[in-house]
């Protein structure tokens, strides 16, 4: 497994594009994914805003295995949206400060499972660290646009903890 590094991280902004399962022909939360990640991604596009320093977060907003399909929602982030010209459907908003574990995923994202059961099923019970009620989220660092080869992608996966008193 890979390593584990608990961060402590202060708010900071970002710019997403909101969808939910009923948004796409799958009507599930793979669906509403592909829905932002489409939208975010001609976002940036058109307005030239990739750049050496971009970096994109994604992040369900609640837990697909406790709400329906089609009510499934995620959100595709651009981090850093300072200035940003606006558009339908684009939204200003936070990802929350406090403790997370992060792990690192090297490689396509169609692997990624793997890493999010090691860090939950593996890592978590044996951390003696509680879950805090928020969205965790993946810190895309590395991705197609910057390198085509999925060898090279890194994503950073940030699970919420609780503070320790």
């Amino acid at each position: 497994m890979p390593a584990v590094e608990i961060c402590v991280i202060q708010p900071f902004p970002v710019a997403f594009f909101q969808r939910f399962g009923r948004d796409h022909p799958l009507g599930n939360s793979l669906g509403a994914a592909q829905s932002a990640w489409q939208a975010i991604s001609t976002y940036v596009e058109d307005h030239k805003l990739l750049g050496p320093d971009t970096s994109f977060i994604g992040l369900y907003r609640n837990n697909q295995f406790e709400v329906a399909p089609p009510d499934c929602c995620y959100e595709a982030c651009v981090v850093e949206p300072l200035a940003l010209p606006p558009a339908p459907g684009l939204t200003l908003g936070n990802i929350c400060g406090g403790r997370y574990a992060v792990i690192r995923h090297h490689g396509a994202y169609e692997t990624m499972g793997d890493t999010w059961k090691a860090l939950y099923l593996e890592w978590l019970p044996r951390s003696g660290e509680r879950l805090r009620r928020m969205p965790s989220f993946e810190w895309c660092r590395v991705f197609p646009p910057a390198q085509p080869s999925p060898d090279a992608w890194l994503t950073e996966l940030w699970l919420p903890l609780e503070r320790q008193v």
